[in-house]
Parts: structure tokens; sequence; C-alpha cells
């Protein structure tokens, strides 16, 4: 009854402050009420099984040892103190199969469960090295496939590296060591992660997925890493792809793919408090509640953050802004609001399993974010206030999987600030994903397909501050895979994906991969692939200004008042049809875009040494066009150059020519003629360039001890541009040299540490209005903890241990060093 009662309550809190339409609310809430006040009537003739795994070395509790039912699908995972409850087990004798990365399996029979029982199983497992055949992925074919025969080129992060970077509060630190990564900061929280060149700022060539959800805005499309409404600590389990990846996630996966899980509920049972603190006036605090009854299981978190800036006002003398950060940038016309950047976010989810591994989720959150700086390509924009709520609601068996998701993006106070236009701007969208997908394994298990569609909705409006209205489009998508072994040594994988939408011509996706196990711990692998980029709404739809409008009336009386002196006739006599006025400059979208496309090749190899060396190694090649430029003059033919009118005698239009140049300067190939007929100085998007670029990315682990492990990586890019349009800047946006090399430990005593170098080579960088030399730099980060006692765990990180003021991507902020401690505990 106590579950009930809290769960009402969460559920009540939550439902009354999300927005939006409040009757589709008010039923998603009042069915959820429904659901959990049933919890006091539920009661089953099963029992239960309930224990805590231990370390057999060291007599540690291990957290995240999968604990199945043999022949059933029933199952659960150990929390941080190692316990683990079944529910619902039917009665009788049973097998446990208890299996983690890094220990021996272990099989636990004749475990015998009655009815309205608790039947308690304590065990100790054996540690070894980790072998790569025992670590699974997901994202690369959307089931558990082997890392060593996945088709893709796919880099994990383990919970210790999830664990020690937590107090960050930056799920993007997270990806800065990892091979064939791009990943450049601006400020706290905006950062762009990308892999395998052109990376930009507002970058969204990586799709991100988190729980299956997409978690970009609306809009531009792209991350608000600062908007994620879970700890970075409550994520379970992270995998980034490289390589294009439309075939089977359609549109954005351009680059790659994050995917992202949280646990279960009945996986972390308990009460989990979260403090950190440090430099940067950082304050954070955490709290997550996960309890269970019957088939019944939830959670939710709450938790609050504040903290320093890097970004300084630019609104000050060139020669001083030279000094104060470096040269290159332009003053803005407003300075930053100084405030420390804060937010507030929460979540809850409830879970209910069915029977035979069938589960239904429900869950939702919101986050609160305030004075976060972002650059665009148009300058850097301050966000006063804006929420990010969402929902989810999916079912799952062992070979079914359907989701529907809802994301929204809603800026307060009515504000968001261009700082070098003073321009405002407002949002209010939001996405409605439906998707589902299903697997299908022949008798023999050398066949396996999988198969789905979707259908998004997705609603625009800036209030008319960016675009002339509002828009509601929808996109569908099919796709399917099929993964054939043909022999013991070769699988065939073929896949592809038809995209729908009505923003853009339908596109199809197909990739086709040969993975060849050499032996047991050894695969090479060929993969051939095509992906797609969607223009965003601002590159379809963009009206905004881009300048002080220019006055041209005083201009056509002056050339009348030449005309009739000439002619020695009376001034009133001369009247010139040019209808010149006052003459907007304007940044306008174009509708015609197509996507951006890119042709992927890709050769690669996985391999473990002697139990203790893994080995991986990629080259590639890919064939990109359709680039979608900078906002240009002249390159959007809605917009066509101006052109003096034909009923003015001829020989007096190179004069006005002439006029206009020498009155406009640079700005005349601006001067446009609008659909309506008016005239406006206009810069807008287009289709152009095609460019091949190629690389190498080397990375190894080696296991010094089996505490002790070594860790590096290395990665090469090249790239020639064939074609261009004329005055658009085309730059890969990536550095030709960079690696990263790195120690952790992670002992029996419940100390824990790394330290990682982090070096990336000097390169050109070109986004919109930013365009400069970013200098190499090198960084040397620190993290590390403690676990005191089995639930309480203090940590410390640092990021640039030496201080090292650097920039990352040209315009972005001089960033420094951050060092954060934490204390963690569970109960």
């Amino acid at each position: 009854m106590k579950f009930q009662i809290w769960g009402i309550r969460t559920m009540s809190i939550m439902c009354g402050r999300l927005p939006g339409r409040k009757t589709w609310w008010a039923g998603v809430c009042v069915g959820l009420g429904v659901w959990l006040a049933a919890v006091a009537g539920l009661a089953q003739d099963s029992g239960e099984i309930f224990g805590v795994v231990r370390s057999a070395g060291t007599g540690q509790p291990l957290e995240k040892v999968n604990v199945s039912i043999k022949g059933t699908t029933f199952g659960a995972a150990t929390d941080t103190v190692g316990r683990f409850f079944i529910r619902h087990v039917p009665p009788g004798k049973h097998t446990l199969k208890f299996s983690a990365i890094g220990f021996i399996n272990q099989e636990l029979s004749d475990v015998e469960v009655k009815p309205a029982q608790t039947t308690r199983v304590d065990v100790f497992l054996l540690q070894e090295v980790i072998a790569l055949e025992d670590v699974f992925v997901y994202g690369a074919s959307k089931y558990p496939v082997r890392l060593l025969h996945a088709p893709a080129a796919v880099s994990t992060l383990s919970d210790q590296q999830i664990k020690e970077l937590a107090p960050t509060g930056q799920v993007p630190r997270l990806f800065d060591g990892l091979v064939g990564v791009d990943v450049v900061q601006n400020d706290i929280n905006d950062f762009n992660i990308n892999s395998r060149g052109f990376n930009s700022s507002l970058n969204r060539r990586m799709l991100v997925l988190l729980d299956n959800r997409e978690t970009s805005g609306t809009f531009l499309g792209a991350q608000e890493w600062n908007a994620l409404s879970i700890p970075v600590g409550d994520i379970d389990r992270i995998e980034l792809i490289r390589g294009p990846g439309s075939a089977l996630y359609g549109a954005n996966a351009f680059s790659g793919v994050i995917t992202m899980t949280t646990p279960a509920p009945k996986n972390v049972l308990g009460t989990r408090v979260s403090l950190v603190g440090g430099e940067l006036n950082t304050i954070r605090g955490d709290l997550r509640h996960a309890g269970q009854r019957d088939r019944w299981s939830y959670k939710f978190n709450f938790g609050a953050i504040r903290y320093g800036t890097w970004s300084k006002s630019r609104n000050i003398p060139q020669d001083e802004l030279d000094r104060r950060e470096y040269p290159g940038l332009s003053p803005e016309l407003v300075p930053l609001d100084d405030a420390d950047l804060t937010a507030a976010y929460g979540s809850g989810r409830v879970d209910y399993d069915l029977f035979h591994g069938r589960t239904l989720v429900f869950e939702g959150g919101i986050t609160e974010a305030q004075d976060q700086v972002f650059i665009t390509g148009l300058g850097r924009v301050q966000v006063d206030d804006v929420i990010r709520p969402w929902l989810r609601a999916n079912y799952t068996s062992e070979r079914f999987f359907s989701q529907v998701d809802y994301n929204g993006r809603k800026t307060l106070n009515g504000q968001q600030l261009a700082l070098n236009s003073a321009t405002t701007f407002k949002e209010n969208s939001y996405d409605i994903n439906l998707q589902f997908h299903h697997q299908i394994v022949s008798q023999s298990g050398r066949a396996h397909l999988i198969w789905g569609a979707s259908q998004r909705f997705q609603h625009v409006d800036t209030g008319l501050t960016l675009t002339p209205r509002t828009y509601d489009e929808n996109q569908t998508g099919v796709f399917a895979q099929l993964e054939m072994s043909v022999s013991d040594k070769l699988d065939v994988i073929a896949a592809g994906r038809y995209d729908r939408s009505t923003l853009h011509p339908s596109q199809f996706s197909p990739k086709v991969a040969l993975v060849y196990s050499l032996d047991p711990a050894h695969s090479i692998r060929l993969t051939f692939n095509r992906a797609f980029q969607t223009p965003n709404y601002s590159e379809f739809f963009l009206r905004a200004p881009a300048g002080l409008p220019v006055d041209l009336a005083p201009l056509e009386e002056r050339l009348e008042t030449e005309l009739a002196l000439e002619r020695g006739v009376p001034r009133d006599s001369v009247d010139l049809p040019l209808n010149f006025g006052l003459t907007p400059m304007l940044a306008l979208g174009n509708r015609d875009l197509d996507v951006e496309k890119i042709w992927g090749y890709e050769l690669g190899y996985r391999g473990v040494h002697g139990d203790k060396l893994f080995l991986s190694a990629n080259i590639y090649f890919n064939r990109l066009s359709d680039f979608i430029t900078d906002l240009l003059p002249r390159v959007n033919p809605a917009f066509p150059a101006y052109q003096v009118p034909g009923q003015i005698d001829p020989a007096l239009r190179p004069r006005i020519i002439s006029a206009l140049q020498e009155t406009l300067g640079p700005n005349f190939p601006l001067l446009s003629t609008l659909p309506d007929g008016s005239l406006a100085m206009v810069v807008s998007y287009a289709n152009a360039g095609r460019v091949n670029e190629w690389g190498l990315e080397l990375d190894l682990s080696y296991y010094l001890t089996d505490q002790i492990m070594v860790n590096g990586n290395y990665t090469y890019f090249d790239y020639d541009v064939n074609d261009q349009a004329t005055g658009d800047v085309l730059l890969p946006n990536t550095p030709r040299h960079k690696f990263n090399l790195g120690v952790s430990y992670a002992g029996a005593n419940g100390i824990d540490a790394s330290v990682r170098v982090r070096f990336v080579d000097s390169f050109d960088w070109a986004a919109g209005i930013f365009q400069g030399r970013v200098p190499s730099y090198a960084l040397v980060n620190l993290a590390g903890g403690y676990r005191v006692k089995p639930d309480f765990r203090v940590g410390l990180v640092v990021n640039n241990l030496f201080d090292n003021k650097h920039y990352e991507l040209f315009g972005g902020s001089v960033n420094g060093r951050r060092a954060v401690a934490t204390a963690t505990v569970d109960f």
C-alpha cells in the first residue's frame, strides 16, 4: 500500500507539471494511475528467489551480474550491493545461471521454489580475464550479437568508465577517448559528437538514442546534452557505432549511432543519493528510488545542478576581444547573462511483467535548463529558459519490440537570444514516434531475420520568429535485415530501409556485410552502407533577419535627379520604375533542398591475442555528396539575383547596376527578387559539394594484470573535395591525427582509478560565420573512486589536469580545468 500511495503521488506531481494539451495528458496520467492503483489487489500463486552474488577472490559484492532461470525468460541483475530478486517464479526445482563479464559463468541446480515463499541463494563467482566472445552488442543489428561478429565498427563503454565519469554530469565526456570519434566542447554542456569527418556546430550526423527514443530537438535536429532528465550514472549501457547506419535506423544515422540504455527498476531496487561539488561553482544533487511489488516495479529520480561558465561576453572592442579569447572572433551586439547555468530534472518509470518475459513499460520525464550557451552557424545563442518533456510506452518480449514516444521542446519567457544581432526567437515543437520490430530465427539458428517499421509526426511552431508559419510533417520507415551463417566461418548480412517523408524525396538505404571468423578469437569484416541526413526545419523554412535593412530610396531619388539634369527637364518628369525602398536583409530557407548522402566502404578486424590483448583495426572510404551549404547569396533559384526592370531603357541598366554596387559594396550579391516581386538582401541554402574521405582506426587494450588495463588508440583522417559551391567553405572540421592513451585500475580493495591522455592535432574549422584554425592540444584526465562500504562510494574526476587553456571549435569558449568530487550512498 505504501508503494501504491507513493507512486500515485509521484505521478500526480509529474502530470500536474507537464505542458501541452491538458486533455491528452490527463488521459495518460489517469491511465497510469489506474495501473498503479491495481497493485494492491495483485496476488500470484508463485514464489521468488533472492540472493547476493560476491567475488570468490575478494568477497566484494558484484554489480550487474545477470541471473537467469535456465530454460525460461525469468531473470534479474544484481544491484550495487550484489542483491538480486526474481519474482513470480513457478513452484518447483530450477537451475540458476550466473554470468558477468570478467567472471566464469556458473550454474546452480535444484533450486527449489515454493508458493508464496522466498528462496535465498548466495553465490561466489571466480574471476577471469575478459573474453571477447563473452561481450555482446545490440546496436549493430538491433538484437544481441557477439562483439567479435558484429557487422559494424562498435565501441562499448564499461561500467567502470561510466561510473568514474558520472560525477561530471556530461554524457559526451564518455566518448572523447574512443577511437574514431570527434568530441568538441563549447562551455560546459554544448558538445558536438561525430565520427569520421565533417563535424559541425549543432551537429546531427550522429543519431542518439536513449532507450530507443531519439533525444534531439525537432526544429534544429541537434542534441541538447544538458536536457537529459537522468544522471549519467543511471545509464546502464552505452554503444557507439561508427559509419553509416540508415539501413537500420533511417534518417540522420549518417556518421554513426549512439545507443544508451537505462536499467529496469527491478535491477536497481532501493534508494541512491548522490552529491557532487567542485570547480566552476559546480553543485549537483541526485535522488533515485526503485521498488517492486508482485509484477509491478517502479523507479523515479529527481536532480538539480548549478555550475559556472567558460563563456564570456563579446560585446567589447576587437583588440580587447583578441586578448581575452583569441584572434578571429567578431564582437557581438549584446552581452551574456553572466548568471550561473542551472538545470532541474526528473523522471519516473513503471514496469509491469506480464508472462514469459513480456513486459510493459511506462516512462516520462522533464528537464528545465536556464542560460545555456550554444554555438550555431549564425553565431552564439543563449537560451534563457527551456523545458524538454518526454514520454514513452513500450511492450517487449523475447523477439518483439514496440514503442511510442513523445519528445517536446518549449522555450519559456519567450526568449532565445542571438548575441550578435540581439534577435530573440521562440520554439514550441514536438515529435511523436511509433516503432516496432520483430525477430525471426530459423530452427537451425543459421538464419536471423529482423524487420520493422516506424511512423513519426512532427510539429514546429516558432511563433513566427524564425519561420513564416507552423509546420506539421510526418515520416514513415520500413526496414529488414537478414543474417545468414553460410558456413561455420562466414556470416552474410543484407539489410535495407525505405524512408518516405513529406519533407524530402523518398530514400532507400542498403547495407551488405561479410563477417569471416578466422578462428573463435579473430574475425574480419567487410561492409558497404548508404545513409542520408535530412535538412532541418531551419534549413527548409527559415525566415529571419540577417542584418540591418538598407534604404535604397535615396539611391533612386539620386538617379532620377541626375537624369533630369542631364536631359534638361523638370525633376518631376523623370520617374524610374525601380520601386526602391527600405530593403530587408534576410536569411531564408530552401524548401527544395535534397538530403545529404554518404556511401561507405569499410574493412575491419577484431581479435584477442593470448587472452590479454584485444586489437581492432578499421580502414574506410566514404563518398559524400549534396552537402547543405552555409547561408550564401545567389544559390537558391527561388530568389534570383536582382535584374533591372525590363521597361527601363537598356542604356541605363549598367548605370543602375553600377550605382547599386557602389551603394551596397560587398553586399551587392545579396540583392535578390522575392517571389512576390519585392526586393531583399538574401542569403539562403543549397545542395552542393562532393567529397571523398578515408581513414584508419587502431584500438588496443592490454591486461597487464586482472586489475590493470592499458588502452590506446590512434585515428588518421584525410579527404579530397571534388566539388563545392562558389563561396562555400567545405571543411571536415576534423584533425588529421588524434590519439588517446590510458591506464585503468579496478582493484579488489574497492579502489578504481584511471589516467588518460588525449591528443588532438590542429585543424581548420568552418561552420557558418565561425571560420579559423583550431590549435592542437593535449589533455590529461584523471578519474577514480573508493568504495568505502558496499553501499557507499566516493569519487574524484579531474578533466584537463594541468589547466591547458584551449578551444576545441573555432568560435567556442576557451576551456580550462574542471575538477569535481562526489559521494554516493545506496540503501
